[in-house]
């Protein structure tokens, strides 16, 4: 299990306790699946993720639950993570006051079918993905053509520097 944590996990956070303490045991959710979570631009993971017909409870790494009530729930649509490979993330536009206007279910690799049938068996407003899932070799070129003007720059500046 340790294996799959540590595989799921983008990196270190000294601010979220451990997923095996008490602390990150919220209250009121009794998980369906562990999943990473990112609000905004922050991505947690192992977060409870409870999916009932009435509300999608997410819970926090500091123990709180964050409700998101079906009605609230503009659409959810699965997209792959351009660099994860064979990953899939779940877009979940919501109109919950107060917080971030999307949450991201990320990471989802083994869960996200289960995850999908339930959404869709609760009728949820599952919309199909916009994207196809992105082979090697599309996110090679996507990489590429993020990081040419940066490599253009250092070109530029290694000319300078060299006096060519």
């Amino acid at each position: 299990m340790e294996d799959a944590r540590d595989s799921m996990s983008t990196g270190p956070s000294d601010s979220v306790p451990s997923l095996d303490s008490p602390d990150h045991a919220p209250l009121g959710i009794e998980p369906d699946f562990r999943v990473s979570v990112s609000w905004g631009y922050r991505r947690v993971p192992m977060c409870p993720l409870q999916i009932t017909p009435d509300e999608i409870l997410v819970g926090t790494p500091h123990g709180e639950v964050q409700r998101y009530p079906r009605a609230a729930i503009k659409s959810i649509r699965p997209e792959p993570e351009v660099l994860a490979g064979p990953r899939w993330s779940l877009r979940i536009e919501h109109s919950v006051p107060g917080r971030w206007p999307w949450l991201w279910l990320c990471d989802l690799q083994s869960v996200h079918p289960q995850i999908m049938e339930r959404l869709v068996a609760y009728g949820y407003p599952v919309r199909p993905s916009a994207w196809p899932p992105f082979t090697r070799p599309q996110r090679i070129i996507i990489l590429v053509i993020a990081f040419a003007p940066v490599a253009a720059v250092f070109w530029v500046l290694w000319l300078i520097a060299t006096g060519r």
